[in-house]
């Protein structure tokens, strides 16, 4: 397995805008918060499913960064996310976008 850091909102969408992307974040030690992440293009939104706990965001750029929002922009500050596996966008999370 290929691990991605991200390092910027720009590089996590191209990464993420034509399919759903298994990421974690690494908390502490081995711990992690793992997430799938596709990024729709064409409405601007992140689509973040939480394996931890079956929740499903949908985020601006704006409420991407914002703390009170996600931790994902606070990881990538961080350089603790990271991007892995590689899903097909209809597949792996049972929802159509």
């Amino acid at each position: 397995m290929t691990l991605i850091k991200i390092k910027t909102i720009k590089q996590l969408k191209d990464l993420t805008k034509l399919t759903f992307i298994d990421g974690f974040i690494f908390l502490v030690g081995s711990v992690k918060s793992s997430k799938r992440i596709y990024y729709d293009e064409d409405k601007s939104i992140f689509h973040i499913y939480n394996e931890i706990d079956g929740t499903l965001q949908k985020l601006t750029e704006e409420q991407l960064i914002d703390s009170s929002c996600s931790h994902i922009g606070l990881a990538i500050d961080k350089g603790i996310l990271f991007l892995k596996t590689i899903k097909p966008k209809r597949h792996g999370l049972g929802y159509n976008i």
